[in-house]
């Protein structure tokens, strides 16, 4: 099997062509409603998970929303324990074999079994639960349907990463590889 450049294509549902090969997707296999999408997390949940994933301490989330730092420790816990869920079960059903798990940043770094290609499973809270196959990076798909640019950039601007206006211009494909470069340095992509 021939190893393919690297570059990343991202979605939440329907069928997309990978080189040839069907891809399955979480939605389109199990017909998986928001509530999957977004991991199963209440609208409290996803509000202090945005705010802990923005950087802010569970002290500093507890003064800003006036609740008890023990509430704020027990809601993020509730909300790590169903986003590592969410991950593995995304993982599961698209037959991804986990490599790496990182709940508090919620990714997970796998690989296909299927395609034999690396596998990128995000949870944000905007984007919910999104899975990024890298792909050859000829994709002509990712070049015409630019909405992949935002969800991407939504990813980034949701975990702090800072692009210069040059990274900004990259192809989709290779804006994707940095922004995952950057929330998991040192691991391999």
């Amino acid at each position: 099997m021939r190893t393919p450049r690297f570059g990343w294509r991202g979605h939440e549902g329907g069928v997309e062509r990978l080189k040839g090969v069907r891809c399955r997707h979480l939605t389109s296999q199990t017909g998986v409603s928001d509530v999957f999408r977004l991991a199963y997390l209440t609208p409290r949940q996803r509000h202090l998970w945005s705010l802990r994933l923005g950087g802010l301490s569970e002290s500093d989330i507890s003064r800003r929303e006036d609740i008890s730092r023990q509430s704020v420790h027990v809601i993020l816990n509730v909300a790590r324990d169903k986003i590592s869920l969410a991950l593995k079960e995304a993982a599961e059903v698209n037959r991804i074999q986990t490599r790496h798990l990182d709940v508090m940043k919620g990714i997970l770094v796998g690989e296909s079994l299927e395609f034999g290609h690396k596998v990128v499973v995000t949870y944000s809270p905007t984007n919910g639960i999104r899975i990024w196959y890298a792909h050859d990076d000829d994709c002509r798909e990712c070049r015409v349907d630019k909405s992949w640019t935002k969800v991407i950039m939504k990813e980034a601007q949701e975990r702090q990463v800072r692009l210069s206006d040059a990274e900004l211009r990259l192809p989709p494909h290779k804006l994707a590889k940095l922004i995952f470069a950057r929330i998991l340095p040192g691991v391999e992509l």
